[in-house]
């Protein structure tokens, strides 16, 4: 996981372990595991947030460029 780029795109340093940041580290790892993308119901059990948090913290990092979204 490339960190730098995390707080590039993100504007977040290392000790900063925001919700985008969380968010983008897991979707990123399930990418790598599984081949696709979690669901925003995974993403908000990760979170520990609403599905409604998730889809604003997604799109979020979505207009950040660091994913996108289909």
């Amino acid at each position: 996981v490339d960190r730098d780029l995390f707080r590039t795109v993100l504007g977040q340093t290392r000790e900063d372990r925001s919700p985008k940041l969380a968010a983008l580290e897991f979707i990123k790892r399930s990418f790598a595991r599984s081949g696709s993308a979690p669901s925003l119901s995974e993403i908000a059990a990760h979170l520990r947030c609403s599905r409604q948090r998730a889809h604003g913290i997604v799109k979020a990092i979505e207009k950040s460029g660091a994913i996108t979204v289909e």
